[in-house]
């Protein structure tokens, strides 16, 4: 979350920017162009006349400029320019969440073939607990899962736990599948990490 609006900030800021720059060169630009086009036959627009002219381009271009930049670089989902990002929105941290937790977050430019999976790592444990997936992304790039925060056992209520959002290529999402392929009353976390697996968006939560 912290992530997102980190982002989002700066897209909008850099929309304001090239909108305030592109509108200034319009305004004092714009008398100068059209002196250089203008017919010397032709009346001249009287002062006042001619500046409302110019502020009304310069808004105009403003618009259109923030508009654009908005597309490219702005604080939509997915911006055109946007890196590969996975993100958490909610739980939020530090949140208290029940053993079966619903994990919601967004996606931006997941390259072909690779896979979001979600990753619980309990405090003080080694290893990271894959959760049944991968994870199904909308168009908007929004997606939602559920992970299993710790187990019955009531020693697991208070305690810490990091839900991690991680993306995987082909190799790494081979690796997880296998992981749900082991037999025994107990399932052991992965550890190392596997191969082609990158961990990008995380939160820490509590077990209520």
């Amino acid at each position: 979350m912290e992530n997102l609006i980190s982002h989002d900030a700066v897209g909008l800021i850099i929309q304001a920017i090239s909108a305030i720059v592109i509108a200034t060169i319009t305004y004092v630009l714009g008398p100068v162009v059209v002196g250089k086009i203008a017919k010397p036959s032709e009346p001249s627009i009287p002062h006042q006349a001619s500046k409302f002219k110019y502020a009304i381009a310069a808004g105009i271009t403003a618009a259109i400029t923030f508009a654009v930049m908005g597309l490219l670089f702005g604080n939509s989902s997915c911006p055109i320019f946007a890196p590969t990002r996975v993100a958490i929105n909610s739980p939020t941290p530090v949140a208290g969440v029940s053993r079966l937790a619903i994990v919601q977050g967004t996606a931006c430019h997941i390259p072909n073939g690779s896979e979001v999976w979600l990753f619980v790592v309990p405090e003080g444990v080694a290893g990271y607990y894959p959760q049944t997936g991968p994870i199904v992304i909308s168009n908007d790039g929004s997606w939602s899962g559920s992970a299993y925060i710790g187990t019955d056992n009531p020693a697991d209520v208070g305690k810490g736990f990091m839900l991690i959002a991680a993306l995987a290529d082909q190799q790494g999402s081979a690796a997880i599948r296998e992981y749900f392929a082991q037999s025994g009353p107990e399932f052991r976390g992965l550890e190392p990490l596997p191969l082609g697996v990158q961990l990008m968006g995380q939160v820490s939560v509590v077990r209520k």
